[in-house]
């Protein structure tokens, strides 16, 4: 103020302002470039993921890899321990002799449904199984639904007055005896170190009068060796003779070697694969395994219900 009471500044003009231009609010151009580019890139992420995806979700893509029937389409069932007291299947209670009292609690607990009835025809149709003979169901990975499968199979079967034989052959992680809620302080495991003239039919246990089952029994040490005895391939000439069929659930074909051995002693095989989970590439080793022996077909699980089944 001083400054400017003694005479006042020398003002110069060392650059005339120029007119700017006006930018005004961007935000809305931020959006709009947003909303186009956001859906690219999403459907540009989803084309990279499924290139890398090789999930099987269909059974048409059952048959396109492994080049093999198509013999059911099961939709996802309910675990059998989940479905209380109710009875899941009618079948005619003709018991084979006096000291069969009740049946209920065991009928209870076994899965039954008309896709797993079509299963079973079709495969009565491509003739297998034949008469008295043994047929083996498994998977490329565990968690597939085979135990299921096999139960249901066998429901099958007893309504078409087939008397019925399951074998759980899963020595290393058995499933049957706990769903079925049977006692596994006996089983297959203990049958195979027993003598020849062990009696078979102390081991098995009925569940219904056209159903008897055979659990794993306890956890061998060598599943290898029991499996691939002779007294394993002397019990299921046994059985053939007094079932007219033997379902035999086993083990997964890519996690043991323990299926691959059953398998070479089976008249028929039966692979299951779940939508969702099984992978191409683990369902071609699979079947590659399993394509020199008799590998009958597949069966698709939790299949949804608007596709078909070709035989």
């Amino acid at each position: 103020a001083l400054k400017i009471a003694q005479g006042g500044f020398d003002w110069q003009i060392l650059e005339e302002p120029e007119q700017g231009t006006k930018t005004g609010n961007s935000k809305l151009l931020f959006l709009l470039a947003g909303a186009v580019t956001g859906p690219v890139l999403g459907i540009a992420l989803a084309l990279i993921l499924e290139l890398f995806n090789d999930t099987i979700y269909t059974p048409e893509e059952l048959t396109k890899f492994t080049n093999l029937r198509l013999l059911g389409r099961i939709p996802k069932l309910s675990p059998p321990y989940n479905r209380g007291r109710k009875k899941l299947f009618n079948l005619p209670i003709v018991f084979r002799n006096s000291t069969y009292s009740s049946f209920s609690e065991a009928i209870t607990h076994l899965p039954s449904h008309e896709t797993l009835d079509m299963a079973y025809q079709n495969i009565q149709i491509l003739k297998y199984p034949l008469h008295c003979q043994t047929l083996m169901i498994t998977s490329a990975l565990s968690g597939e639904g085979k135990s299921t499968s096999t139960l249901g199979l066998a429901v099958s079967a007893a309504k078409m007055h087939q008397r019925v034989l399951v074998i759980d052959a899963n020595l290393r992680n058995p499933s049957l005896h706990s769903t079925l809620e049977l006692s596994n302080d006996w089983g297959l495991s203990l049958l195979l170190l027993e003598e020849r003239n062990a009696k078979v039919n102390d081991y098995v246990q009925p569940v219904h009068p056209a159903i008897d089952v055979l659990t794993a029994g306890p956890v061998p040490d060598d599943t290898v060796k029991l499996l691939s005895s002779g007294r394993m391939k002397e019990l299921l000439q046994t059985f053939t003779r007094n079932y007219d069929l033997v379902l035999i659930d086993a083990s997964s074909i890519l996690d043991t070697v323990d299926a691959r051995i059953l398998a070479s002693l089976c008249n028929g095989i039966l692979m299951v694969g779940r939508m969702g989970k099984i992978r191409q590439s683990e369902l071609v080793q699979a079947t590659e395994i399993l394509n020199n022996l008799n590998l009958v077909g597949i069966i698709a699980n939790e299949a949804s219900k608007s596709q078909k089944v070709y035989v």
